[in-house]
């Protein structure tokens, strides 16, 4: 290994506008990171299963990890994790040895959405190291992603459903789920077992089975329901009221982008579980993400899309600006990774038992997240699809989101916290709806002994007829410029458009 130190490319710090230094770190503090290792076989495509992927990388790298164990040797790290399949080693130490050794200087800051650790510039390491590395997470803990639930402001005039009833009114069959996992990512928040059972009472659906997994020494923590706790209710809840009889397999993470990529990294790569769907309702925009973060996670979906892993991701609730308050637009990451199926928001009108109407869900001051990545460029699959240029810069780009349903807390879900049916929406809602739905699918392919659906977005812009356009409203603030109107096509909006189709189960089920 060359001796020669030279800056990690793309490892500088990221610390969040707003922020005030509080001190240093501590030196001893304890601080573990993740070592995502570059693919042995970068652009490999086509679908591969758990097994066969574990087995090639494993090969692939095993001079890569000894080179690393040797390097944490003489830096005094303890190597805690050795994952070939997920590209990823683990190491742990007091801070003034990762100081000493990536030559950084960690500190402790505030900020509204919580404290944490950071760094200023670049990372540093030996040449014959950085050349085996894609990125080093952990020694930033700055939370990327919110939870994008919405409250229900107006009580008397909203008319939330059960999360069954909103399935059936955008035709989802009634069949079983069963043999299906859906992996749902949490950064924070728990759930009551007493809270599932009394929903799916009200659902007329089994309790499913629940399992949930620790990432990066997190752990589920209901704490009475507040903030995170609702967020997992409205996920967990509405996966079990779409998909009957699925079984949920629920990672809890630290809010901060190492653990966003662990825990996409955990799920995917999780045999024995071995989730055909993955949901994530959290997110934040791209400007709130260091380069290695995006980049690390967008790797991670990346493997989804070739284990043939769905993977659907809010695409926010604070409109076109994302919550970031500079007068332009701006997109949620990671639902804007070319590899995530990204899910925005509508506000549903029902008559009956059939929707009247489906429009951009926008209150003025939250809806619908969308519009065109600063960072990605537009994936093959929206070649054709006219997505607009983004309205700041005037360039192409990936745009968001690609999909949409029902978000709107006017037209929102029941969902039980605490014991009591609560009402709630946001974009959240979304990504778990999608989740369900797709669970049902590859329940359907299973019993004609094909393989899970996969990645969705390459065959519903190629059958963009499979879903129904969201035409009218938009994504801008009341009173602003700043987003983009619902089309007749493409939109950064609601995409290419939500359910109300009666031929999208069988057109998925079928796909060769």
């Amino acid at each position: 290994m060359s001796d020669a130190v030279i800056d990690l490319p793309n490892s500088a710090g990221k610390i969040l506008e707003g922020s005030t230094r509080i001190s240093d770190v501590d030196p001893n503090e304890p601080i573990e990171i993740s070592l995502l290792l570059k693919d042995p076989e970068p652009g490999a495509s086509g679908r591969i299963t758990r097994t066969e992927l574990a087995a090639a990388r494993r090969s692939g790298t095993r001079e890569a990890i000894s080179r690393i164990a040797a390097y944490a040797g003489r830096n005094g790290f303890t190597l805690t994790a050795v994952e070939p399949a997920k590209l990823r080693v683990k190491l742990a130490g007091p801070a003034y040895r990762h100081e000493a050794a990536f030559r950084t200087r960690l500190a402790h800051f505030h900020h509204a959405r919580g404290r944490y650790r950071g760094f200023w510039g670049p990372l540093y390491c030996p040449a014959g190291l950085a050349e085996l590395l894609e990125a080093i997470l952990g020694h930033e803990t700055a939370p990327v992603g919110r939870s994008h639930r919405q409250p229900v402001l107006d009580v008397g005039a909203a008319k939330p459903m059960l999360a069954n009833q909103v399935a059936a009114l955008y035709g989802f069959p009634q069949q079983s789920a069963a043999g299906q996992t859906v992996a749902i990512l949490e950064f924070g928040g728990g759930y009551l077992q007493s809270d599932m059972a009394a929903a799916a009472r009200a659902m007329g659906v089994p309790v499913p089975e629940i399992l949930a997994l620790s990432v990066d020494g997190a752990s589920q923590d209901f704490a009475g329901g507040a903030g995170a706790s609702g967020e997992v209710a409205l996920d967990m809840q509405v996966v079990a009221g779409a998909a009957p009889g699925v079984r949920l397999a629920v990672y809890f993470a630290p809010n901060a982008a190492r653990s966003f990529v662990d825990a996409t990294l955990d799920a995917l790569h999780d045999q024995q579980n071995a989730a055909s769907v993955i949901s994530i309702s959290w997110g934040g925009a791209e400007e709130g993400w260091s380069q290695a973060g995006m980049q690390a996670m967008n790797r991670a979906l990346a493997d989804a899309a070739r284990l043939g892993v769905s993977v659907f991701i809010s695409s926010g609730d604070l409109l076109a600006p994302d919550g970031v308050e500079d007068g332009r637009a701006h997109v949620n990451f990671p639902a804007s990774s070319p590899w995530a199926t990204g899910c925005g928001g509508t506000l549903l009108d029902v008559s009956g038992s059939a929707v009247s109407s489906e429009t951009v869900w926008n209150t003025g001051d939250a809806g619908t997240g969308g519009g065109v990545s600063r960072v990605w460029p537009a994936p093959d699959y929206q070649a054709n699809a006219n997505v607009p240029v983004n309205i700041d810069s005037g360039q192409a780009g990936r745009g968001v989101p690609d999909i949409a349903g029902d978000a709107d807390p006017a037209s929102g879900f029941w969902v039980f916290l605490n014991g009591n049916p609560t009402p709630v929406g946001g974009a959240s809602a979304v990504a778990p709806l999608w989740a369900g739905f797709t669970a049902m699918v590859n329940a359907a392919r299973a019993e004609q002994q094909k393989q899970p659906i996969g990645f969705l977005n390459p065959l519903l812009y190629r059958n963009p007829a499979l879903l129904k356009p969201v035409i009218s409203g938009d994504n801008k603030p009341a009173g602003t410029d700043i987003g983009y109107d619902a089309t007749s096509g493409y939109s950064a909006t609601t995409g290419l458009g939500s359910f109300n189709n009666p031929n999208l189960f069988t057109a998925l089920v079928d796909a060769d």
